[in-house]
């Protein structure tokens, strides 16, 4: 395993840094006076790999000796790929690879590096501010790094492979679990319980706020008076009163955290000094870091058929393409019956077919050559002469003069999961459009033996279709 280490780090026009490179070890130590830059470094950091970009300000834009504002700041790093130590090493390793593609860059001596420039102008249309990111096709010296173009094509979104993770100083849990945006907020955002917890919990919650109010002649005093708002609503209403939260969803409204010597001598956060409340903060970044982690660990469904598989699969590209501006998912099924599924699943989501592929793996191996066939010596045009492969899913829409339609037999068309008068209906379906793809001629084959993916042969019987076709 390889790991990615930003080594260098440049910074022009940012607050009080005119023009910077800065080298950055493994552990990057900034030592100096007050208002010599540490915090801008960090600051410039952030907006390039971080969430910063949307608190850019004016105040943020380098005033030089003349007394003008500069129009755009630039922050260049480079990510390089190390070894468990922190030493360089030539090459990305295969995961660090697929992550970032083709934006990989080598240097003449071979030794390769991932570079990002992040701008920022003010936006003289819209007010604000723009702040856009590209890759670098280059890595060039210090002296004439500003002059660096940067091509639209080369555009890109964050990086949410390498987060930034920003931690103040002064920082102070009791009012970060009132915060959303903090770290505390994220962690109790990304709570989730399965359904049925969810319907016992509630269950007990409800339970809950039951006895309390019947133990408590204030309470029900409350409760009785307030119910008192059906004689202004004409007897259409009903009042309750939830000491504590009705639902699994407002918990994070009422949150706390308590500490102290032992469960009967805890009280809570705000009556700590700011040392423990500090620390107990610093924790919780070291939580949200770890959650996030856990959150893009690779997931492995197993199950029967008809257990929903797809379903939770699907519900989880979802949740991506939805909470995240990621892009180039491929959702590989073994049939089409389970690809039009997630699609239908996944409608309504934004951008969907540009930023997720979704099909059998037949179906992309053959978009992948219709895009970029001609990167390995096919033409671009179509030879109408040629022979092309495909699945009856991607020929919809598509005709030839001669099609071979292979493998109709029982268990494959009908395929052996489709149980029900609709699954059937459905399979017939996609049988009609396989054969009017030809214009002029079709040759429907089937096998008398298969050999199954376990490796037992079976005798097979013709497709019910072809029967009904009066073709057997």
């Amino acid at each position: 395993m390889t790991f990615v280490l930003v080594d260098t780090v440049r910074v022009a026009g940012f607050r009080g840094i005119k023009n910077l490179e800065m080298a950055m070890p493994r552990v990057t130590v900034l030592i100096g006076a007050n208002n010599s830059g540490k915090t801008s470094l960090l600051k410039a950091l952030q907006m390039a790999l971080g969430d910063y970009s949307r608190y850019i300000t004016e105040e943020d834009f380098y005033i030089g000796p003349d007394e003008k504002r500069v129009t755009e700041i630039k922050v260049d790093v480079r990510f390089v790929p190390t070894d468990a130590n922190g030493n360089r090493i030539a090459v990305f390793d295969e995961a660090w690879q697929t992550e970032f593609g083709d934006k990989i860059k080598a240097e003449a001596n071979g030794n390769q590096f991932f570079a990002t420039r992040t701008s920022a102008k003010p936006n003289e249309i819209k007010g604000g501010f723009e702040c856009v990111r590209f890759t670098l096709q280059t890595w060039p010296e210090f002296a004439a790094w500003q002059e660096e173009k940067v091509k639209e094509k080369d555009k890109i979104n964050k990086v949410l492979s390498t987060p930034f993770v920003s931690i103040e100083a002064q920082r102070d849990i009791h009012h970060e679990l009132k915060d959303k945006s903090s770290f505390a907020g994220k962690v109790l955002a990304g709570v989730e319980y399965a359904k049925e917890d969810i319907v016992e919990i509630e269950r007990l919650i409800n339970e809950l706020n039951v006895n309390a109010i019947n133990k408590s002649d204030a309470l029900k005093n409350f409760k009785t008076h307030l119910e008192k708002l059906n004689q202004s609503f004409q007897g259409a209403g009903n009042v309750e009163i939830t000491p504590f939260p009705k639902k699994i969803r407002d918990l994070s409204k009422h949150f706390s955290v308590h500490f102290g010597e032992g469960s009967s001598g805890t009280f809570s956060m705000e009556y700590h000094g700011m040392g423990t409340r500090s620390w107990a903060s610093m924790l919780t970044v070291k939580a949200f870091i770890e959650a996030q982690v856990e959150k893009h660990k690779p997931i492995q469904v197993l199950a029967s058929a008809g257990a929903g598989k797809t379903r939770v699969l699907t519900e989880r590209i979802g949740h991506i393409l939805k909470n995240t501006k990621k892009d180039g998912i491929i959702a590989l099924t073994f049939t089409n019956k389970a690809a039009e599924e997630m699609q239908s699943r996944l409608e309504g989501i934004d951008e969907v077919e540009s930023r997720c592929w979704i099909s059998t793996i037949h179906g992309i191996a053959q978009r992948i050559l219709e895009q970029y066939g001609n990167t390995i010596g096919l033409a671009d045009d179509p030879n109408p002469y040629a022979l092309t492969l495909s699945t009856i899913h991607t020929m919809k829409g598509l005709e030839k003069d001669i099609v071979f339609l292979t493998s109709m037999c029982e268990g494959v068309f009908p395929d052996y999961r489709a149980n029900t008068k609709k699954e059937i209906d459905e399979e017939r379906n996609s049988a009609f459009v396989a054969v009017t793809r030809a214009r002029r001629w079709i040759f429907i084959t089937f096998p008398q033996q298969r050999k199954m993916p376990w490796g037992d042969v079976r005798t097979q019987s013709p497709s019910r279709f072809l029967q009904e076709m009066n073709a057997v």
